[in-house]
């Protein structure tokens, strides 16, 4: 009983400096949607479609799934360490998921585009499906949560569900014709980014977070990173013309200041951190927050890389404007937020919890 006292005193003290910062990032992110909606798009940057509200998407998407898949290998027996915190892994998830969704609309402009999803959708388009995907994967997460007791099968079938949102979404710019997305690879390198996510949250929320997290995540930055390298190199010298020059803009063209600084302060960095960190915490929480900004980064310069050499056009250049930064901010802010109330209220609250505290 003391124990979870003083654990639920932890939980507030935590939830009392991040809650207000995290819901001013929230309301700020819904003020940029409404001057959005009465602007229209003149407050966008115009030059490419997706841009930051589809890497956000992208980013929050594979973070719910990352952390749905953590929580289902603890069920099957894999990475115990993480059995106190199964609970923990579906608020995130669910509040990662809503996150998304705010930032699809957010993309979308007009909110009464999404009743096109249930009112006449197109079941060879991708994007129905990952709609679909994500919608179902939201539902089996709460059940997951509030059910009382575990069920292998439930939590299975949901982290079968959240890997397919992340295929998925991969698969949507690996099938199209833009040289630079057509690869077989992106649908791997989504799986690995949400993994690196995932684990990356655990380390920043959690004060004592399970050692071997850490070497899960020194494991995966080099894989993505190996992942990247093939794909740039191979376009850059054995691709098509049109591949060569998205991938020329990585190396040494516009992007290269980005693609280079994911390289150094999104994967190097976070790894000389975790290998040197010593017994220091704050070192590990500062390697994951680079880790997550790094994959944000990774997704925003593969996007623009694929739509900067539109066809027969000239090269475009693409920055956030401030609306769609506000958007961004109030994304991750609404999924903090949430993952905080869900935290704090829910937790010890749902039938499970009631039933293992009896």
């Amino acid at each position: 009983m003391t124990n979870s006292a003083s654990n639920e005193a932890k939980r507030s003290t935590a939830g009392n400096l991040i809650l207000p910062v995290a819901g001013l990032l929230a309301v700020i992110g819904i003020a940029c949607w409404v001057v959005q909606l009465i602007a229209g798009p003149s407050v966008l940057a115009d030059t490419i479609p997706w841009g930051v509200y589809i890497a956000a998407f992208f980013l929050l998407a594979g973070a719910g799934s990352g952390l749905v898949i953590l929580a289902a290998a603890n069920s099957f027996g894999f990475l115990s360490a993480l059995k106190d915190l199964r609970r923990s892994l579906l608020i995130g998830a669910a509040a990662s998921y809503i996150a998304a969704g705010f930032m699809i609309l957010m993309d979308l402009g007009q909110p009464v585009r999404i009743f096109n999803f249930f009112v006449s959708p197109n079941f060879t388009s991708m994007f129905v499906w990952d709609f679909l995907f994500l919608a179902l994967t939201l539902v089996l997460v709460l059940v997951c949560f509030f059910r009382k007791g575990e069920n292998k099968v439930l939590i299975g079938l949901t982290a079968v569900t959240a890997l397919g949102i992340v295929l998925i979404e991969g698969w949507i710019l690996a099938v199209n014709p833009i040289a630079v997305w057509s690869s077989a690879l992106i649908p791997v390198v989504f799986l690995v980014e949400a993994l690196i996510v995932a684990v990356a949250l655990v380390l920043t929320a959690k004060k004592d977070a399970p050692e071997g997290l850490s070497k899960i995540l020194i494991g995966l930055l080099p894989l993505v990173l190996l992942f990247s390298l093939i794909e740039v190199f191979t376009g850059n010298y054995m691709g098509a013309s049109a591949e060569a020059a998205g991938m020329k803009l990585l190396i040494t063209g516009s992007l290269a200041p980005f693609y280079w600084g994911w390289i150094v302060l999104g994967v190097l960095l976070p790894l000389v951190l975790l290998l040197w960190k010593g017994k220091s915490a704050s070192l590990v929480k500062v390697a994951a927050v680079l880790a997550i900004c790094g994959v944000l980064l990774a997704k925003m310069n593969l996007l623009i890389a694929g739509q900067a050499l539109p066809f027969e056009g000239a090269q475009v250049t693409y920055f956030p404007s401030l609306i769609e930064i506000g958007g961004l901010l109030g994304g991750l802010g609404l999924a903090v937020f949430l993952f905080v109330i869900g935290s704090n209220y829910l937790q010890d609250k749902s039938p499970a919890a009631v039933s293992k505290d009896e």
